[in-house]
């Protein structure tokens, strides 16, 4: 006949290691198939995560600055400041630039940018917009969208492959329609 001590044992292991593992959630853990189904758990923006710059070693601890209230990080990388030198001609990612990045933006002109570009493209931007302002229900009850509002500014992809090809300039093999 067997010992009955010992049958049980499964069962009371598994109920221990439940009880240690409820035990080990905190308040946050505990709800978070509710938070999960309500879709208050937001996930991290991956876009927004930059590397460290590393370390560096001052060769005089004398002559660091002392440290001022709400002043940036000096190890901190700026990632807006680094695009906008890395898109702009000016900057220090020039010089990282390869022999043919340069031939590249020298033929196509890249150093006789207009600084005005942009409020020049904004101001004609809004006047296309007031000439195109979508239709009339949207724009009552707000829900005008970009694509209404470009719509005869899109481009017509196969319309713009076959005028290429009537001219002569090869293109690649266009996908099947569907």
């Amino acid at each position: 006949m067997p010992d009955r001590r010992f049958t049980n044992r499964p069962l009371i292991a598994a109920a221990c290691a439940a009880l240690v593992l409820a035990g080990c959630a905190d308040s946050q853990d505990r709800n978070i198939i509710q938070r999960v189904t309500d879709g208050t758990v937001t996930a991290p923006e991956e876009f927004a995560v930059v590397p460290n710059n590393p370390l560096e070693l001052p060769e005089d601890f004398a002559s660091l600055p002392p440290p001022v209230a709400g002043a940036p990080n000096r190890g901190e990388i700026d990632p807006r400041s680094r695009a906008m030198a890395a898109l702009s001609s000016s900057g220090t990612v020039r010089s990282t630039r390869s022999a043919a990045d340069r031939a590249l933006l020298a033929a196509v002109g890249a150093a006789n940018n207009d600084p005005q570009i942009r409020a020049r493209l904004e101001a004609e931007d809004r006047l296309y917009r007031q000439g195109n302002r979508g239709f009339l229900l949207d724009r009552m009850f707000g829900q005008q969208s970009e694509s209404d509002i470009y719509r005869r500014k899109l481009l017509n992809q196969k319309a713009e492959m076959e005028r290429m090809m009537a001219a002569g300039v090869r293109v690649p093999q266009s996908p099947p329609d569907p």
